[in-house]
């Protein structure tokens, strides 16, 4: 049996979190500090080998990453495979220092998946495929010991040679193909999110149709729902609030008429954990540069605007649930049981760092809106040089990490989402609501990659 995994790269992180403390967002582009200090970090990370041990591959584009799957672990099937694209928000070459992140295999939710399949056993042939080498990825050890046994493919999805080679093998289709590629930084231009969102997410899809896999999960973003209070089911009204959202949606429809494609669409709330660069991380930074700053941390609109979270190890596990178990044509929420809030985030924040945290509320939140680039501009200079001042502090020469945030990020819309309906197939969520213990370990991971400064965490 065999499954691919496809995604194209730039960017390591979950989905972004839509609305920030006037601090926090997903870099654009990623913090290039080496021109501050003398010390320039070398690549440490070992290009993954390829290990193939019996009869399942899994493929991942981008990182395009192929796998094979015990006959043990699925015992109905018989020389069954799939592809798997994955994306990532995390550059992972020079990328990281340029505007533009896409998701890709060995970006935030590719390699945790790549993780959950190699440890529970599930694959025994892998491979990735990813625009960018894994050298410059800031994989963690674990992860490095996990795309050890990968074989990874350099390319760019965009390109159709790129998605030709991704899917060839011997050995037949892959099994599944999860889709995380795509580009996740805001504020870009159409024709940009035209080309690698929607053109690369079709053209993976239309390759895994004409290669005969099993089924192809394609993995969107929660931001395709209403802004509304209410938690949306996978029937929910869909009104795209983030110009990315609209082309994800885009693909989503686009689909249902590719001729002979099984497929699934997964739609995450917030994704949060190690290697996370766009959920929930840039708040974590932001928490940091207010200690440092010994002020008062405040977020924008109230402690009541939700901003719903998932952990990744989950989002990885839901997606294997999905290949497995899922409906053909069915759309699937990823969110955990805790209903997230501005409030409750914040309050983890204060925990972790010992700063205070406030809001700023309506009026004047509503104030801010009226000019919102002012308002974008004014945090992004008040955060981002503190944070440099860290890094270079703490002898960090380049970190992926930024308190950076695009204006499409601050407004008042709630991430509300019901994310039960996969339950019906078995799947338990293993991390019901974030903990100080899980994102402790978010941070702790990248001040071991020298990523993160230390001496702010309480």
């Amino acid at each position: 049996m065999a499954v691919p995994i496809t995604s194209s790269c730039d960017y390591l992180a979950v989905l972004p979190s839509r609305v920030g403390p006037l601090a926090s967002a997903p870099i654009s582009p990623p913090l290039d500090l080496s021109k501050h200090t003398h010390t320039h970090r070398s690549p440490r990370c070992p290009v993954p080998l390829f290990s193939a041990v019996s009869r399942i591959d899994l493929f991942l584009l981008s990182l395009s990453l192929s796998l094979s799957f015990h006959a043990q672990a699925l015992p109905s099937w018989t020389q069954t495979q799939a592809i798997l694209p994955c994306p990532f928000l995390f550059s992972l070459t020079e990328a990281c220092f340029r505007s533009g992140g896409r998701r890709t295999g060995a970006g935030f939710i590719g390699r945790n998946l790549v993780v959950y399949l190699v440890e529970n056993n599930l694959a025994d042939v892998i491979r990735v495929v990813d625009k960018a080498i894994l050298q410059t990825a800031y994989l963690t050890a674990r992860q490095q010991a996990a795309f050890e046994k990968v074989d990874f493919q350099q390319g760019n999805l965009t390109r159709d040679a790129t998605i030709q080679k991704a899917f060839a093998r011997d050995g037949g289709a892959f099994d599944f193909v999860f889709n995380c590629a795509g580009l996740t930084t805001y504020g870009q231009a159409p024709e940009v999110y035209q080309e690698s969102v929607f053109d690369l997410s079709v053209k993976c899809a239309r390759a895994a149709a004409q290669s005969g896999c099993r089924r192809f999960i394609e993995l969107s973003t929660a931001q395709v729902y209403a802004a509304d209070k209410k938690a949306s089911a996978e029937d929910g009204k869909v009104k795209p609030w983030t110009a990315l959202a609209e082309k994800k949606l885009a693909v989503e429809n686009e689909l249902k008429a590719i001729d002979g494609l099984d497929y699934c669409i997964v739609r995450p709330a917030n994704v949060y954990g190690v290697s996370d660069r766009q959920g929930l991380m840039p708040r974590l930074i932001t928490a940091a540069v207010y200690k440092k700053l010994g002020e008062t941390m405040k977020f924008l609109w109230s402690d009541k605007l939700c901003i719903n979270t998932v952990h990744v190890s989950d989002v990885a596990a839901a997606l294997w649930t999905i290949a497995e178990r899922g409906v053909k044509g069915e759309v699937y929420n990823l969110a955990d049981k805790a209903n997230s809030t501005q409030g409750s985030v914040a309050d983890l924040l204060a925990q972790l760092f010992g700063i205070e945290v406030g809001f700023v509320g309506s009026t004047l939140s509503n104030m801010a809106r009226l000019n919102m680039s002012a308002v974008v501009e004014t945090s992004n200079e008040k955060h981002m040089e503190p944070w440099s001042r860290m890094c270079v502090d703490a002898d960090i020469g380049n970190t992926p990490l930024t308190p950076y945030l695009d204006k499409e990020l601050l407004y008042n819309n709630s991430l509300a989402v019901d994310g039960s309906k996969i339950e019906a197939l078995g799947f338990e969520y293993k991390h019901p609501a974030p903990t100080l213990d899980l994102l402790r370990d978010a941070v702790e991971a990248e001040i071991e990659l020298k990523n993160f400064p230390t001496g702010y965490l309480v």
